[in-house]
């Protein structure tokens, strides 16, 4: 079963900025970012569990999950 990853408005404009940071700061990895979030997107829509349960969130049910390679 596959289940629906759902993101606030500041979050997607926090990835907008960010993927627009390490584009023009990481030339030798650009798309690094933007390739790592793709897949910590797709394991949250399989495993749902997946990450650290973020306690001081406003809405329900948010989780954290750390990209490695980006940071």
């Amino acid at each position: 079963m596959s289940y629906r990853v759902v993101f606030s408005t500041e979050a997607e404009e926090q990835l907008r900025e960010g993927d627009a940071w390490w584009q023009q700061n990481r030339a030798a990895a650009p798309d690094l970012l933007i390739e790592e979030f793709a897949r910590a997107v797709e394991l949250l829509r399989e495993m749902p569990e997946l990450g650290a349960p973020f306690r001081r969130a406003t809405i329900p049910r948010v989780r954290r999950l750390l990209l490695r390679r980006s940071g």
